[in-house]
This record gives structure tokens, sequence and C-alpha cells, in this order.
């Protein structure tokens, strides 16, 4: 019996931890051309409210020469980004907004704007249920092209 106990008192702990991150599986609806990723194929988002951080995490394809073969696995490009706020609208949508600017120190702006649609209590039927938007601005030190800005959307399931 205690050892009963003690083995549900560990998954109940576990339980309570997986609540801190929720994740979910996107689709890339439009990936900005600027920020040169042309091998992106799929994307995931991780909320991790325990440590107040949203990652966007890009899959991007290995890129091989023509008739190479290539045993090269998929590469990820992880965005972490700190949540500065959380908001729920009227109809129960809850709006994240995660992001970083350093432009003040000859960085760039990255933001998250993520979208989650699950409790919502309005109607908007063709709507997906995560929506993410990733937008980034930032000064060309290279080509001396100036500002550049980017914007990316995301779409997918439910956050769990």
């Amino acid at each position: 019996m205690k050892k009963l106990m003690m083995i549900l008192s560990c998954l109940l702990s576990l339980n309570a931890f997986a609540g801190n991150i929720t994740q979910t599986s996107l689709t890339i609806e439009n990936l900005d051309p600027r920020l040169e990723m042309p091998s992106a194929h799929g994307a995931n988002l991780i909320v991790n409210s325990k440590d107040k951080t949203v990652t966007l995490s890009l899959v991007l394809g290995a890129e091989c020469p023509p008739h190479a073969e290539c045993f090269v696995g998929p590469i990820f490009n992880n965005i972490t980004l700190p949540i500065v706020s959380i908001s729920k609208d009227k109809c129960n949508i809850v709006h994240i907004i995660a992001k970083k600017d350093l432009r003040t120190v000859d960085g760039e702006l990255q933001q998250l704007n993520v979208t989650d649609n699950s409790k919502n209590t309005c109607f908007f039927p063709e709507q997906a249920i995560t929506l993410v938007e990733y937008i980034t601005d930032g000064f060309d030190h290279v080509n001396h092209r100036g500002s550049i800005q980017t914007d990316s959307s995301f779409n997918g399931g439910e956050l769990k």
C-alpha cells in the first residue's frame, strides 16, 4: 500500500508539472522570405508558463547539393522569448505576447503573438485553434539596406 501511494504521488506530481508546459504542432501559413529559411517545412510551439517563455521551433530540412544523398536529420531553429503579457478578451480568447527588444543595443526586435482559440465562446467557424505571428525588426548592418522587418504566420491545433 505504501508503494502504491508513493507511485500515485509521483504520477500526480508529474501531471502537475506537465500543466506548466503546453505545446502544439503548427502549419506554416506564411514564412517571410527575408528570414532566409527556405527549407523550413514545419513548426512547433511550446508555451512554458513556469518559465514564462514561448518557444517557436522551426523545422528546417537539410540543404544538400543536387543528386547527392543527404543523411542529416532535421535541423531545429528555436526562438525562445519571454512572455510580456497574457490577456483574455470577451470571447474568452487568450492572447499571449512574448518579446525581446534589443534594438537599443544594435540588436533586433523579436515578437511572438499567440492567439489561443480553444476556449472561444464566439463563433468563428474557419479560424484555427492556435494562431501564431512571428515579427522581427532590425537594421541590416551587413548589406546596409536600412531597417528590415519580417512578419510570418502559423496555425495549429489546441495547445495541450
